[in-house]
């Protein structure tokens, strides 16, 4: 059990009255104290990892939003001109009626 638990004992994912037992279990047995060690140098990348996620969420989310505002901008665009036509329309037939 205590294997399954290492990386994220090793990453401070765990429970504080879990990191205990761990630490006591640790203490006693060699073979999972060797395999806690050689996994140290993997789970020091992991909030790297994550991190480097985050930022890259952020980005999309940045452009997601920029996409939004786009469309929203064609959309008034594309109802200024149909309304301007509708205007030049209505004064092309008001003066032909004159």
């Amino acid at each position: 059990m205590v294997r399954d638990l290492l990386p994220l004992y090793l990453s401070k994912k765990t429970h504080p009255y879990s990191d205990e037992l761990i630490k006591q279990h640790l203490e006693n047995c060699e073979e999972c104290a060797a395999l806690a060690r050689s996994m140290e140098e993997f789970t020091t990348d992991i909030p790297y990892f994550f991190e480097e996620e985050k930022k890259e969420e952020k980005r999309i989310d940045g452009l997601k939003k920029v996409k939004t505002r786009i469309k929203t901008l064609e959309v008034f665009i594309a109802l200024g001109l149909v309304l301007l036509m509708l205007m030049l329309l209505w004064n092309i037939f008001r003066l032909r009626a004159m």
